[in-house]
């Protein structure tokens, strides 16, 4: 009967760990939700940007026209134009900081 609650006992403490390691995971997980709704609407950006780069990078080494020059005026566009939108997502969820701006 002993070694019965021992056991019992033991079920019930491991039950409390897998609840702490599964209250963990969720409150990550809503982290992980969070960071991707604020990053999503600046994905379309970040690439256009980055293949910029690379356009650009391969148009000066092999001075050619291999660098895709309407990749990299739609890069510029993102790049240089003001974005309202998404200056207000990266102020407003601080993964920039400029506190003089508002």
């Amino acid at each position: 009967m002993g070694h019965l609650i021992e056991r019992m006992n033991a079920i019930e403490e491991e039950s409390k760990v897998q609840y702490e390691i599964t209250k963990a995971l969720e409150k990550r997980s809503d982290g992980v939700e969070k960071e991707l709704g604020i990053l999503r609407p600046l994905k379309p950006k970040a690439i256009g940007i980055r293949e910029r780069f690379f356009a650009t990078f391969l148009k000066s080494i092999f001075q050619t026209r291999m660098g895709d020059t309407s990749v990299i005026e739609v890069g510029n566009r993102i790049a240089h134009e003001g974005d309202v939108v998404t200056d207000v997502c990266l102020l407003e969820n601080e993964i920039i900081t400029y506190p003089d701006t508002f």
